[in-house]
């Protein structure tokens, strides 16, 4: 009777043996799927859920800037029916202007006060020339396959913030949908797009004198919901109680053509009779008539 032996498994036959695991491995978790993931009955899993609402959850890249606005245009005819509008903004410093896309099917969020629902048709009316706003926006992949850089790719408005500040001065127009402020930024805050700074050297360059922000006349919009008229007490008040050479303190958001105005505030309590306070001079003139259309 002969006695049988395993044999020792040589160097070239332990590799092998070894290779062939490796492939089994990693082959495993790919059974039951076919090309594009979708073979076998399984498909591509759904995109989570967004906790706020019932949409996929949106993961796109995102990114945001803070600038002025340069445009607010509609999309030519023939252009993409999905597009409401385009906003083109100038960055702050020497960045070249972004132009980004609003959606008809996706609401703009903005963050005024109490204020977060923005109706469609008033985009035109708040993104006017010249305001200083910063903006969210989603970057849209390129089609597979293509090659295109971040900087070029489509952009999708998605959010839109300001940064509000304070002035005091004196009203020197008023009326149902704009007032003009003449006065300066509070707690010597510059003008947004001033470049001088607070001081200047003296003599020599060794003493430092301090420069006056200057004063300037600001044209502000009213909007309804969102501009609020109050009094010391920050109680709520009409916009008639106020009227020119009033000392008035305004919550604004900038723009270089004209600005929003979120509260405008009389650091003078009302009468407990409920009268209009007379301004410095005594003149209780009231609000200004509506200016006349302009011929043409």
């Amino acid at each position: 009777m002969h006695a049988t032996f395993f044999k020792r498994p040589t160097g070239l036959n332990l590799v092998c043996a070894l290779c062939f695991a490796v492939l089994l491995g990693s082959a495993v978790p790919c059974l039951g799927q076919g090309r594009g993931g979708g073979g076998g009955g399984m498909g591509t899993p759904p995109k989570p859920k967004d906790p706020g609402g019932d949409q996929p959850f949106d993961d796109r890249p995102t990114d945001s800037g803070t600038g002025w606005v340069m445009k607010y245009v509609p999309p030519k005819e023939g252009e993409d029916e999905d597009v409401l509008a385009y906003l083109t903004f100038k960055p702050e410093g020497k960045s070249a202007p972004i132009k980004l896309r609003i959606m008809r099917e996706q609401a703009v969020k903005f963050d005024f006060q109490d204020k977060k629902e923005v109706e469609p048709e008033e985009y035109p009316e708040i993104l006017t020339r010249g305001l200083y706003c910063r903006f969210t926006w989603k970057i849209i992949p390129p089609p597979e396959g293509k090659k295109v850089p971040v900087r070029l790719r489509q952009k999708e408005l998605t959010n839109v913030s300001f940064d509000s500040f304070e002035i005091s001065g004196t009203l020197d127009e008023i009326r149902d949908d704009y007032v003009v402020i003449r006065g300066r930024p509070t707690h010597d805050r510059l003008w947004p797009d001033s470049d001088a700074g607070t001081t200047t050297p003296g003599r020599g360059g060794t003493t430092a004198k301090a420069k006056a922000v200057p004063i300037r006349k600001v044209r502000l919009r009213v909007l309804e919901g969102v501009t609020r008229f109050l009094d010391a007490d920050n109680k709520s008040l009409d916009a008639a109680d106020f009227e020119p050479n009033h000392k008035v303190e305004a919550m604004i958001v900038y723009g270089r053509r004209g600005g929003i105005a979120l509260s405008i505030k009389s650091p003078t309590l009302r009468s407990e009779s409920g009268e209009e306070d007379r301004s410095a001079d005594g003149r209780g003139g009231g609000r200004q008539p509506p200016r006349p259309p302009s011929p043409g």
